[in-house]
C-alpha cells in the first residue's frame, strides 16, 4: 500500500510478512498514514516495522507505528529506524541514505530472515514513551517561489486528500503557481525537483536542524 496515492482503497496483505515504512514528523507518525494504516488486518501476520527520519530523532514513532501495527493483529518480529535526507532542511543528512546505509539495511534484513526461519519469536524491544509527546503544529506553510514552472510534482505527492475552509490543503493562485492554504504535517517543499518551494520561515527551521543534527547517526 502507497501512503502517497490518494483515493485509493487500502489492499489487504496476503503474505505471512509484511513490511512497514513510515516518514517522521517531529517525532511521531503522520496522522493521514496511521489513519490508512489502522485499515488493514494483520491476523496471523507477521510484521517489520521501519520508520524513516532526518538525522535529528525518531522519538515515539517507532512506538506509534508498533502500536498500530499491534493493534491490527500483526506480529512485531523486528524494527529499525533509518536515516534519510531531511525533506525541510536537506543540508541535514545530505546523500542519505548512501552506501553505508545500503550495507546496514541489507545485513537488517539477512537477521530478519534468518529470525523467520529459525521460529524464534523473541519480543521487540521499543524504544519510545507512552502518552506519545505531543504532535507538532507546523509553524510554517510552504510556498511557491519565482522559478516554479507549475510541474505539480509537489501537488502529486501530497498525501492528504482532506478539505479545509478553502476546499483544499493546497490550491493553484491566477498564474497557475501552487501555494499550501495549511502547513500541517507538510514537508513537500523537499519534494520540489526545481527547489522551487520553500517554507515561510525556513532560514530559521533550517538553522535550528543543522545546528542540533551535526553527527551522523
Amino acid at each position: 500500500m502507497n501512503l502517497g496515492q490518494r483515493d485509493r482503497t487500502p489492499v489487504q496483505p496476503d503474505s505471512d510478512l509484511v513490511v512497514f515504512a513510515a516518514p517522521v514528523f517531529g517525532g511521531r507518525i503522520l496522522s493521514v498514514a496511521a489513519e490508512r494504516l489502522n485499515e488493514l488486518d494483520g491476523t496471523g501476520k507477521k510484521a517489520v516495522t521501519l520508520v524513516v527520519y532526518g538525522n535529528r530523532a525518531y522519538e515515539d514513532a517507532l512506538l506509534e507505528l508498533n502500536d498500530i501495527a499491534e493493534n491490527r493483529g500483526f506480529q512485531v518480529i523486528a524494527l529499525a529506524a533509518l536515516v534519510a535526507q531531511h525533506s525541510m532542511a536537506p543540508e541535514v543528512a545530505k546523500g542519505r541514505p548512501d552506501d553505508q546505509d545500503s550495507r546496514s539495511i541489507l545485513v537488517f534484513a539477512g537477521k530478519v530472515l534468518d529470525k523467520m526461519e529459525s521460529g524464534v519469536e523473541s519480543p521487540v524491544k521499543v524504544p519510545g514513551n507512552h502518552p506519545y509527546k505531543d504532535m507538532m503544529h507546523m509553524p510554517a506553510t510552504p510556498i511557491s517561489l519565482p522559478s516554479c514552472n507549475q510541474c505539480g510534482e509537489c501537488e502529486s505527492v501530497c498525501l492528504s486528500d482532506r478539505s479545509n475552509q478553502d476546499g483544499r490543503w493546497y490550491g493553484r493562485n491566477k498564474s497557475g503557481k501552487i501555494y499550501f492554504v495549511y502547513g500541517l504535517h507538510c514537508g513537500m517543499s523537499g519534494a520540489c525537483p526545481h527547489s522551487s518551494a520553500a517554507f515561510t520561515g525556513k532560514d530559521g527551521a533550517d538553522a535550528g536542524s543543522a545546528e542540533s543534527c551535526p553527527q551522523r547517526k
